[in-house]
C-alpha cells in the first residue's frame, strides 16, 4: 500500500500539531511557511523593550486547553506561569483616584449583567440562529453600555453604579482580549 503524502501549508501551531499527527500515523508530510520562523501567530518579543518581553501574538495557555498541554509535557517543554493573581487593571474609584482593580470582578459582575440576555436565550431553546439570538448579536458591547442603557445595567447589578463602572472597565478592557473596541464586539456570547 503506497504512503500518503501530504502537503501542509503554514507552520503555525495548527500546522505543526497536524504534521506531528500525521507524521505518527505514517504520512510522509511537507511543510511550507512563507515566513523564516515557524509558530504563526506566536511570536515573543524582547528588543527595544528595556528587557521585557511582549507576546505579539497567541501567548496564554488556558487551564482547560489539555490538547496542547498534553503536547507540552509529550516534547518536555515548561509552562511559565503569568499573572499569579490573574489580570487586573487600572480605573477611577469613587475618590477619582486610580485604584488596582481584579479583572476577575468586572468579568464576574459582566456575566451577571448579561444573564438577562442569555436566559432570554436559553428560553428559545438555545437556537443559535433563532430570532432571540440574531437580536442578541445585533446590539454592541458599547451600545449595551450606552448612557440609555445605564438604567438596565444598574437593575441588572442589582447594586450601585461602582458596578456599573467595573463592568464597562472590563468592556474596555476586552480590546485586549478580543482585538476589538467595544463599539465592534457583538454581546452575542460566542
Amino acid at each position: 500500500m503506497p504512503s500518503t503524502s501530504v502537503l501542509i501549508i503554514g507552520a503555525g501551531l495548527a500546522g505543526l500539531a497536524a504534521a506531528y499527527q500525521l507524521e505518527q500515523s505514517g504520512r510522509s508530510v511537507r511543510i511550507v511557511e512563507a515566513r523564516d520562523r515557524v509558530g504563526g501567530r506566536v511570536l515573543t518579543l524582547s528588543e527595544g523593550l528595556g528587557g521585557m518581553y511582549a507576546e505579539a501574538g497567541g501567548e496564554l495557555i488556558d487551564n482547560d486547553q489539555e490538547e496542547i498541554r498534553k503536547l507540552l509535557r509529550e516534547f518536555q517543554l515548561h509552562e511559565a506561569r503569568i499573572l499569579r493573581q490573574g489580570f487586573s487593571h487600572y480605573r477611577l474609584g469613587r475618590n477619582q483616584r486610580r485604584r488596582f482593580r481584579a479583572s476577575a470582578t468586572g468579568w464576574r459582575l459582566t456575566a451577571r449583567a448579561l444573564e438577562p440576555l442569555l436566559r432570554l436565550y436559553r428560553l428559545s431553546g438555545e437556537e443559535w440562529t433563532g430570532p432571540i439570538a440574531e437580536n442578541i448579536a445585533k446590539k454592541s458591547v458599547l451600545d449595551w453600555l450606552s448612557p440609555n442603557q445605564e438604567t438596565h445595567l444598574e437593575r441588572a447589578t442589582r447594586r450601585d453604579t461602582t458596578d456599573a463602572a467595573e463592568i464597562h472597565a472590563t468592556a474596555v478592557c476586552m480590546r485586549n482580549f478580543f482585538l476589538g473596541d467595544p463599539d465592534e464586539l457583538s454581546c452575542w456570547p460566542m
